[in-house]
């Protein structure tokens, strides 16, 4: 959260996400907007077409991350089957 927290607020839970919910992400493939991969037990969605930057790449405002992390609904409402073939 940011700014002051008032008494009863609490962030927002950041999912993890079981094995085999996305495909794990691999730096060699290549990934097109609404892409979704698993990296370190976090689901990230592309936001562009992308290969080699890691989903927790920090991001600025020159050069923006390529990925998003999902927030908790995105992730049940998103699920499907898994390929981990690169």
């Amino acid at each position: 959260m940011i700014g002051p927290v008032l008494p009863g607020e609490t962030p927002e839970p950041t999912p993890t996400v079981a094995a085999g919910t996305y495909p794990a992400w691999h730096p060699e493939r290549a990934y097109l907007k609404d892409d979704r991969v698993l990296w370190d037990g976090y689901a990230y969605l592309a936001l562009w077409w992308t290969q080699g930057d890691p989903p927790d790449a920090q991001s600025t405002a020159s050069e923006p991350s390529p990925w998003r992390m999902l927030r908790p609904a995105e992730v049940t409402a998103g699920a499907g089957p898994s390929t981990d073939e690169p």
